[in-house]
């Protein structure tokens, strides 16, 4: 299956190394969207700084403790939320130690980090890579480079890239397939999120479109995504099911409402549509009232999709704390 997590955003990168240039040399070499920096040159301060980041609960374990009970089907609705945590960009994924902070060994740092998630980039001198070898093979560290390599800001960089994914995997992609295992076990109904070729397809999608942050909107395989200048945007996706109940839904609506039929007749030609607000409650506002639903062929399976280039409004909370720029 492609390696590509569920949910993403930026996240901040601890360089723990006496070398001052490290961290303008990283920036250099690496996408602005894709993290930050921070140095330290003392190892028990870094330290300190990543047990006190530690604390913070966030996308599956902040829903898990504010709703009290365990997570359902529905928890991945709210996932979202974590684009109202204006610190969400602070947490720690990704680590750069050097062999040597001061008179503090690096391998020894590593084993005193606790959270077995953060994945660390060990920063070694040429002549003694069997020592990283080594530690690789022990678990102690996910990566090694050779501070010496020409190519070392690059690899580096690449590294960050391959750590941050590998840490939103392990957060995301694990609790949801645990609940995509039980939403099956109560329905048929399929998800594209098992799908590879859906998966591919998404990845072009949030690379055409210079996605840096996206998050599930369910189990079936929408995503609300914000690109580089923070504008949200959708990619809704229904199964023949689920685009059945929800035109079942809209049906509903019209006839409560018989004046938002000609809105639909105005807007649309394909047969199938779908209405955001009616969909998911990232939809506060009613505008873009609808859009055109189209069926998309992935191998043998085929899904119904939907672009939101633009949500309308920001819910309130994401609007005022300015985060969401619409």
């Amino acid at each position: 299956m492609t390696a590509l997590p569920y949910g993403f955003f930026p996240t901040k990168v601890v360089c723990i190394d006496d070398d001052p240039g490290l961290v303008e040399t990283l920036r250099l070499n690496t996408h602005q969207n894709t993290a930050t920096f921070q140095l330290f040159d003392q190892a028990e301060i870094a330290l300190s700084y990543l047990r006190d980041k530690e604390k913070s609960n966030m996308l599956f374990e902040r829903i898990l403790q504010e709703q009290g009970y365990p997570l359902d089907c529905s928890s991945a609705s709210y996932l979202y939320q974590e684009i109202t945590n204006p610190l969400r960009h602070e947490i720690v994924a990704c680590i750069l130690i050097g062999k040597q902070i001061q008179d503090v060994n690096g391998l020894e740092v590593c084993r005193k980090i606790t959270d077995p998630r953060i994945k660390k980039v060990y920063l070694t001198p040429t002549l003694e890579q069997d020592t990283a070898v080594i530690a690789f093979n022990q678990g102690l560290i996910d990566f090694y480079v050779s501070k010496d390599d020409p190519e070392a800001p690059k690899i580096t960089a690449d590294y960050i890239n391959q750590a941050q994914i590998k840490y939103f995997e392990e957060l995301v992609n694990s609790p949801l397939q645990r609940l995509l295992k039980e939403w099956h076990s109560l329905s048929r109904e399929g998800s594209a999120l098992e799908d590879p070729l859906f998966l591919d397809y998404f990845k072009s999608y949030l690379q055409k479109n210079n996605i840096k942050e996206y998050y599930p909107l369910d189990l079936v395989g929408s995503f609300i995504c914000l690109d580089a200048h923070e504008k949200a945007s959708a990619l809704l996706t229904f199964t023949d099911l689920s685009l059945a109940r929800h035109m079942m839904d809209a049906a509903e609506l019209t006839e409560a409402e018989p004046h938002l039929w000609k809105r639909i007749e105005e807007k649309l030609t394909p047969p199938a549509f779908c209405i955001p607000s009616l969909y998911h409650p990232v939809f506060q506002d009613p505008e873009p009232f609808v859009m055109p639903v189209y069926p998309q062929q992935f191998g043998q399976q085929h899904y119904n999709l939907a672009f939101v280039s633009q949500i309308g409004n920001a819910t309130p909370s994401l609007r005022d704390l300015g985060i969401l720029h619409l």
